[in-house]
Formats: C-alpha cells, structure tokens, sequence
C-alpha cells in the first residue's frame, strides 16, 4: 500500500509565507510499486497556473502570491489498495491593501468638523491607520477612525495610508470641499496679443474657483458689459483707445477678486509732410543751409520708416525726419519717406519732397588775372567766368580809380555756367590800378579783384604743390572728377586757396590737380607772375593763422610743400587779349590812311593854285587820281618759320554810337575771311564757339545776336622809334624783342614797307607772332 511520509513547506514559517517569497511544498511517499503524487488545492486538483509542478513530488512557488493561500492536499496512488492523502493549511503574509477612505468626496461648510473612516485588506491584520491632509500629517488610528476640520477654504484633499507588520499599503483619498465665495479669478483674451486695429472682434474667458459655481461679470473700463454662468464674452472693438476688460464672479457665499486685462484698439493714422516748420513739399534752398525733412503722425511709435532718394538709392535713416546739415547742389532732387504701420492697423504713407538747389560759385577767371598796359596799348581784356544756379548772374565792375571805363559782354557758355568779356580803358597815366568785378544772382554776391600794370610782364612760372588733409578717409571716387565726393572736396579746397591768395598781385592762376592717397594729399597747381622764391608761402601763413582747420578739413601745416613729382618751370607769358590788341592795330592802320587822306588833300590844293604849268599839272592830276582811288590793299607780314597762315581782311565802318565806357574803340566787321583755325598753344585760351554774345547797336543798346564768335587776335608787338622816308622797295627788320622765360629773344613779327597807293589796316591772326 503506498504511505506519504511526509508533507511539508520548505521557505515557510510557522506555515506562513511572505509575499513575493519563493517556496516550496514538498510530498514524500513509499510503497511497491512506487505511487504517483498529485496535489490538490481546497479540494481541487491543483493545475500548477502560478507554480511550477514537479513530476515527482514538488510544488515549486517562484513568487508566492495572496491568492496562492488555501489548504493543499497531496495524494500518493500505485494502483494498490485506496489512495493514501495527506493536507496542510499554507498561510501568505501582505501588507494592507484595497485602502478605503470615506466618504470619498463631501462638501461641508466652513469650520465644520468631519468624520472619516479608513479600512484595509491585510494578513495579518492593519495594525496602524495615518491621516494627511495634503502633505500635513493629521494623526493616527488603529481602528482607522478619525474626526477633523478642514484646515482651508476651497478643495481639501485628505489621505489615509494603513499598515501592519509586513509594510504600508498605498494611500486612499477623501476630496472634502469647504464651500466659499469664489477664488482664484482669472481672465483670458483671445487672439492672445495686446494690440488690435478697430473692427476687430476678441473672446474674453472669465474664470474662478468657487463652491456653489459662480456667475461671471464683464466690464469694460468700469463699465458694465453684460454677465453668464460660463464666462465666456464676444467683444466687438468699435472705436480705437486703450479700454481695460475686468472680471468679476460672485455666489450665494460671496464675491471672489476681480482679474482685468488691457488692450489698445488702433484706427487709421493721419500724416503731416513737413520741410522745416513748413507744412510743404517742394522748397527752394541755398547751398550750405540746413534742410529738415520729416513725416509726423499722431502715433510715431507704430511706424517703420524707409527713405529713398530720386526714388533709388535708399538712405540709411530709419527715423520719421531727415536732416542735411549742409545741402549741395549734388543734393537736391526728389526725397521720399514711406511709413509702414507695424501693426497693420493703417495703409503705408508717404511723404515726397523736392529740394531746388540754388548756389553760386566763386567768381573764376579764365587766364590771367594779371595784366599789362602802356600808354599806347590802354585797353586789357579779362575772361571772367562763373556757375550759379539759377544762371541769370549779373556782372558789374568797379575801378579803384577815376579814368577808368568798362564794358562787359557775355554769353551762357554751359547750362548753369555764364562767361564774361571784360574790356577796360585805362583813361588815367598810372603805374598800377584794379578793378572789383561783382557777380550776382538771388544766392549772393562774388567777387573778384583783377589788376593791371603799366609794366610788361615778361613771363610767368608755374608751380605745382602740394598739402594733406589729416581728418578725412581716403574714398576711391575721389579719382573720378565726375563724382560728387570729387567735386564737393574741390569745392571746399579751392576756397581756402582763393581766401588764401586773396590780393596776392603776383598770382596768376591757381588750380586744383588732383587727389592722391596718403590720407588725403591736394595737389595744386601755381601761375605767377614773374621770379617768386616761394608762391606757397600766403597759403602757409593762412593756414597757420586759422589753427590748421578750415571749411571742415584739418590740414596738415607741415605737408605744404612743392610736389617732386613735377618741375617747376618758368613759362611764356601768353597775350589773352587777342581781340583787344587787334581793335589797337585797328586804330593804327586807321590813322594811317587818315594821314594819307591829309596829304591827298594837301596836293589836291596845291594842283588848283598851279594850274598854269601844263606839264606838272598833267602828272600831278595823274598820281593825285591814282591816290583818290584809294582802296584796302593786303597788306602782308613775313610769317616765322615758312608758315603762310590765311588772313581775314576788314574795312572799317566807321565810329558807332558807343557808351561811355566803350568810348574810343572803333569796331570792324569783316569784308572777306580767310582764316584757318591754328593749334591752340598750351595754356592759352583759344576761340571756342558760343552760343549767343551781346553787341552794340547803333544808339549805344546791347543786343544778343547769333553770330560766331569774333576772331581773337594775337598781340603784335608794337614799335616805336624814327623812320626815314620809305621807298616802295624798303623793308625793315623788327625793332624791339622781348626776352622769353629763357632769356632768348623771341620775334615779334616783321613788318613790310606801305605800297605806293593808300594802304588799309589788315591783320592776321598767328599764333607764332603773338609771344611776348
């Protein structure tokens, strides 16, 4: 018969297992032939789900569960006899579980005290109950019973946590609401954004903890609005400002705080266009003022702005105002502002001015300032010019002494730029005199001091010097002459050096040459008027007495010096005054032939008184026809160098009815021309083509008249001293030279014995004639 010898639980105490423990139950049996074992749990046999079942004799628990208690049978069978049985009771420790705490959820007024119960599954049983409000311990209790007063207003949150000797369970909650008046208020609007534009519509949420619900009201600063249970507000913003939203919430315990927000509500804007404190676009102004441009709107703080000007090139400002401290003329133009709303709450706009540029530049002369008279040459010309805008200058000359009358002619030689011929008639025997031309438009006043001398000037010398400037970068457009950087610079330079060499005598011309680097160096060209050791020597006391810093620019006194990358040399004196020493040759050959005219009359008379001698009567009467039939025969100079240039031929038309300050020049007009225009020399001023010039009418009245411009003749020196009586066939040499720059003599011109017959004054224009 099979026998169990022993059924036992290996891992266990006192037949009790822990929780998670790994056990095992162990069934030893005996019998022939050997019995099987099965096992069975409260009297069913056991199919090892949570175990492992051993074929032999065990049960193995990996992780002993509470559901694994329960009486365990263990049957041995080999088939002989009844089976043999043989049970025990397995015992599984936990700890607490299944914690419960009520009432769940309860709803008390303020300051009541409250009872709460807490229990729980265990083995063995719960030996200790805690109590938490929040995280705030309360108090323990084995029976898990306790009384208590919620310690805040609003939603309390207890929990009870059990224990035994195995460990604490996991915490059950009781929510305990104490009822209030609402709390915690809040308000949300909808676009999320404090800004908006007028027309808009926006959602405003009103919110708060409160026991019984409360009811919600809007106000729109301080202003009643309208009220719902749900807190929920469509606005509609009509008018633009900055209104304030409040929310209010209330119940039958009271009325919670009130939570607000702010939003401003834009409309369109309105633009003002300003020059100055003008409310005007379009401005004259003189070059070097100040110009104020500016956009002004009633909400500045909302606007972009973007400026152009001549509607490409952007500017740099980005405020509502441009200021130019100091315009040029390369500054006027159209200006444009364009403000863009950031708020999009108004459409762009813009402000379009227009600047006019009015200027006037120094008085400039073309050539020499300097010149020569004698006492048989009294008239010097001077070529002025000047660039203003607007070009209608007006020029007017004064003499430092009586005697001493002008004309002035002009032309527009470009579009903003008018040139000036200034004749002067020295009526008074002196050594040196000046006269201060004045030119003038609605800009201002320039002037300019012009000298001449009794003395000829024999040559003049040309330096080339130079000075830096210390307090301005070097731009690469100022090697383009056509750049506006180039031009203002030059502008600023050339009135140092003209303040600089303001009634210097021995200047002749001053020029601008370049701009080189080295910071940035001025290049200088000088014309003076005979030996000067150092012409630079005005320019370097003026900048010394100005402290080095003028019109802007901080110059370097030490860099004035001559420039070694030119020698300075002496150059011929070049006669301008072409058209002036061709109206003297003028006045000689018309004395000529008024002599002659004497000596026709003088035999005329003497034929009547000897009319008795047939015989010299009859040769007389033949020289005297020959002599009345006077007629303008060339007369011809020997050219230098083998050159046969053309020659215009004039016949005079008599004196015209001149001003006073024309007096005493007779004019010419042309019988046949034959001229061909010579290689302009260096340096000297050649006729150009000018588009109108003003001439003389017979009652002393200028007019313009649209004739090319007179042929300007070269001077032809003149000669004094005693001739003998000329044969036809005499011919003489020159009398007088005039020594060059180089101390050689230079040919003045050849002259050619008078025909027989009464000769007229012709010229001819040589540029190889004309050096002094």
């Amino acid at each position: 018969l099979p026998t169990i010898t022993a059924l036992l639980c290996q891992g266990c105490q006192d037949g009790s297992a822990v929780e998670n423990q790994t056990i095992t139950l162990l069934c030893n049996a005996t019998g022939k032939p050997i019995p099987n074992i099965r096992f069975m749990k409260n009297e069913e046999y056991y199919n090892g789900s949570s175990s492992v079942s051993s074929p032999i004799n065990k049960l193995v628990f990996q992780q002993v569960a509470i559901n694994d208690r329960g009486n365990y049978t263990c049957i041995a069978d080999n088939g002989v006899g009844n089976p043999y049985r043989e049970s025990l009771t397995l015992h599984v420790k936990y700890k607490p579980t299944n914690t419960l705490l009520s009432p769940t959820k309860v709803d008390v007024c303020e300051n009541t005290d409250i009872t709460l119960n807490c229990t729980a599954d265990a083995y063995p049983s719960v030996k200790n109950y805690s109590l938490y409000n929040g995280n705030t311990y309360i108090g323990s209790s084995s029976s898990g019973q306790f009384s208590t007063t919620p310690r805040s207003l609003g939603w309390n949150k207890f929990c009870c946590v059990a224990s035994n000797e195995i460990g604490s369970g996991q915490c059950a909650f009781s929510d305990v609401h104490v009822l209030d008046k609402p709390e915690n208020t809040g308000i949300k609007i909808t676009p999320d954004k404090k800004d908006f534009c007028t027309g808009e519509s926006i959602n405003i949420s009103c919110t708060s903890d409160a026991k019984p619900a409360p009811v919600y009201s809007l106000y729109r600063n301080n202003v009643f609005n309208g009220s719902n249970g749900n807190g929920v507000f469509v606005v509609k913003l009509a008018e633009n400002g900055n209104y304030t939203f409040t929310c209010v919430s209330s119940n039958t315990v009271g009325v919670g705080p009130n939570k607000s927000k702010s939003v401003t509500v834009r409309g369109p804007l309105i633009k003002t266009c300003k020059i100055g404190n003008e409310m005007i676009t379009n401005k004259t102004v003189v070059e070097g003022s100040e110009v104020f441009l500016r956009l002004i709107s009633s909400e500045m703080v909302r606007l972009g702005f973007t400026w152009k000007n001549n509607t490409v090139n952007i500017l740099r400002e980005v405020g509502h105002s441009l200021t130019i401290k100091s315009i040029t003329r390369y500054q006027g133009g159209m200006y444009q502002v364009a403000a863009r709303d950031r708020f999009n709450c108004s459409a762009d706009m813009t402000c379009n001015f227009s600047l006019n540029v009015q200027y006037i530049d120094p008085l400039e002369v073309i050539g020499s300032s300097n010149k020569s008279y004698s006492q048989s040459n009294s008239l010097v010309l001077f070529n002025l010019s000047i660039n203003a805008y607007p070009s209608n200058t007006s020029l007017s000359c004064n003499p430092c002494v009586p005697n001493i009358l002008t004309t002035i002619t002009s032309h527009d030689a470009e579009l903003t730029r008018k040139q000036y011929l200034v004749f002067v008639v020295i009526q008074n025997d002196v050594d040196s005199a000046s006269i201060v031309c004045k030119a003038e438009n609605s800009v201002g006043v320039r002037e300019r001091t012009l000298y001449f001398y009794r003395q000829q000037i024999l040559f003049k010398e040309a330096f080339t010097g130079q000075f830096r400037i210390t307090n301005q970068e070097w731009q690469d457009d100022l090697q383009d002459v056509k750049s506006v950087g180039y031009n203002d610079l030059k502008q600023k330079c050339i009135k140092i050096l003209e303040a600089a060499y303001l009634g210097v005598p021995y200047l002749a011309a001053i020029n601008i040459k370049d701009f080189i680097k080295g910071s940035i160096i001025v290049r200088i060209e000088i014309e003076v008027i005979g030996k000067v050791p150092d012409p630079l020597l005005p320019l370097r006391d003026y900048i010394k007495s100005q402290a080095e810093k003028i019109n802007g620019l901080q110059i370097d006194y030490n860099s004035i010096q001559k420039s070694n990358d030119q020698e300075n040399k002496p150059i011929p004196c070049k006669e301008e005054n072409k058209t002036l020493l061709a109206v003297l040759g003028a006045l000689f050959g018309l004395s000529i032939v008024l002599i002659i005219i004497l000596i026709v009359g003088f035999l005329w008379s003497r034929r009547k008184d000897s009319k008795g001698n047939s015989g010299e009567t009859s040769n007389t009467s033949d020289k005297i026809g020959q002599m009345n039939d006077i007629s303008l025969q060339e007369t011809s100079f020997n050219a230098t160098d083998n050159e046969t240039p053309n020659m215009p031929e004039y016949e005079p038309i008599g004196r015209r009815g001149l001003s006073t300050s024309n007096a005493g020049i007779p004019e010419y007009e042309a019988v046949t021309t034959r001229t061909q225009q010579s290689q302009p020399h260096s340096g000297v001023r050649t006729n150009n083509l000018m588009p109108q010039y003003e001439s003389t009418d017979q009652h002393g009245q200028t007019e313009a008249v649209s004739n090319p411009p007179p042929v300007t003749y070269h001077t032809i020196q003149h000669h004094t001293g005693n001739y003998d009586s000329l044969s036809p066939s005499t011919r003489l040499s020159p009398k007088g030279v005039v020594l060059s720059s180089t101390g050689s003599p230079t040919r003045t011109g050849e002259y050619q014995a008078l025909q027989h017959k009464g000769v007229s004054p012709q010229y001819q224009s040589l540029d190889d004639l004309s050096k002094c």
